[in-house]
């Protein structure tokens, strides 16, 4: 504060002197300041310190404090060593959780980024990734370190679902070698978790949704205080869902879709010239189980192909001959689905022509009985969704050393017959 005062009045100006006007602001008539940290560490205690002091008593109402910060950490700003008592923040404090946006947030999103030159492409409000405000802030600030973005005559388009770029973004930004080989440590346990089909149903649809191990999984593959070291630094939240697992939470998606790429690479380039058929198969298995699973998959291909100089043709094909299949669903069928933020949810399809969803104990008619709309599953989507996000990325056929037809435009214009009414991202 005192910097920017100095910088606004082009005069010297000292924390004591700062703290004083804030004082006397605070007890004023005038509009409110309001003072915004973004991003509290919980290891820095001289922020929480002047925190602690700004809302304390010595201040007025016209001073407000308002600090973003990670969900595993506010519950150890907000309570004391103890974890029993509230801290001095927690009893001044209202706590808000940020979820994903809703419709009129992410209007207000898009018109933020707008005016920073940065516009997301149609249907991008269909995208339920694109409501995630980790993804939007890791789009923006790796559009924002380009050279061209200071260009205000452009416009930088963001595309309607997450690509490649995400893991790429997540590679340049996330340096700490020792945090990164946890991390790598902790995609063995999720791929491992993901492979397990005996799971409580509850759990392997929480698992499609947001990257979760098992605390029992993870301790295969890193020690008690390493589990600990990811937890306190908000990496990793301990949660306990409905079937009563202790499962932990990652925090930082895009840097574990990251190091799942690259297990995933490391057991493609092993398996792909002895049967590309069951390399395609493992690796559609693989992205079905975990969220961005297309994208992390399409990735481990591009990175098996950087290492090995190449790939064979064969894997391409057989991605290709795993077609999607639209279905009719039968009447009678029950279902389960998973929602953020509500939870798990059952539908019924029934032999009358309705569709019912079962949600928070509630039974909420979608569609009454005697309906024409015969409802519809499309199976065997990744394969084509691995594939479009390697259309993405020119390639071309190899033979004899010479440079052959482009093999992208071809994959583009075959996944473009799948029916249009693919489920968003196959959940």
């Amino acid at each position: 504060m005192a910097s920017a005062l100095a910088d606004a009045l082009a005069w010297p100006i000292t924390d004591d002197e700062a703290r004083t006007w804030l004082m006397r602001l605070s007890k004023s008539t005038g509009p409110p300041l309001v003072i915004a940290v973004d991003g509290l560490s919980i290891d820095r205690e001289t922020i929480r310190d002047e925190i602690t002091h700004l809302t304390s008593h010595l201040f007025g109402e016209k001073l407000c404090v308002m600090v973003s910060l990670d969900d595993t950490l506010a519950d150890r700003i907000v309570l004391n060593l103890t974890g029993r008592k509230q801290s001095a923040i927690g009893r001044q404090a209202s706590r808000i959780e940020v979820g994903a946006l809703d419709d009129d947030e992410f209007r207000g999103a898009c018109g933020l980024l707008e005016a920073h030159h940065i516009g997301i492409m149609r249907g991008g409000e269909k995208s339920p990734e694109l409501r995630l405000c980790w993804a939007l802030r890791a789009i923006a600030s790796q559009i924002a370190v380009k050279e061209n973005h200071t260009n205000r005559k452009l416009v930088a388009g963001v595309p309607p679902l997450l690509g490649l770029d995400l893991i790429a973004h997540a590679r340049a930004t996330f340096r700490d070698a020792e945090n990164r080989r946890l991390l790598r440590e902790t995609a063995r346990a999720v791929l491992r978790d993901a492979e397990d089909r005996k799971r409580p149903i509850a759990l392997i649809l929480i698992s499609m949704a947001t990257y979760v191990v098992r605390r029992k999984t993870l301790q295969q593959e890193l020690s008690h205080s390493e589990i600990e070291k990811l937890v306190a630094q908000g990496i990793l939240r301990q949660f306990v869902p409905d079937t009563g697992d202790a499962i932990l939470v990652v925090r930082t998606p895009e840097l574990l879709a990251s190091e799942a790429a690259i297990i995933l690479s490391d057991k493609l380039a092993a398996a792909i010239h002895s049967d590309a058929r069951a390399a395609a198969k493992d690796l559609v298995k693989a992205a079905e189980g975990m969220p961005l699973g297309d994208i992390i998959a399409a990735h481990a291909i591009l990175d098996t192909a950087h290492r090995e100089g190449g790939l064979p043709l064969s894997l391409v094909m057989q991605l290709i001959e795993l077609k999607p299949e639209q279905h009719p669903v039968k009447p009678g069928t029950r279902a389960a689905m998973y929602f953020p933020g509500i939870g798990a949810m059952e539908v019924t399809f029934g032999r009358d022509g309705s569709i019912v969803v079962n949600a928070l104990g509630e039974r909420i008619p979608i569609q009454e009985a005697g309906g024409d709309d015969v409802p519809k599953t499309i199976t065997n989507i990744h394969s084509w969704l691995i594939l479009s996000h390697l259309a993405s990325r020119p390639f071309a056929v190899e033979e004899n050393g010479a440079t052959g037809a482009r093999v992208d435009p071809m994959i583009m214009t075959e996944v473009g017959t799948c029916p249009d009414r693919s489920p968003s991202r196959g959940r």
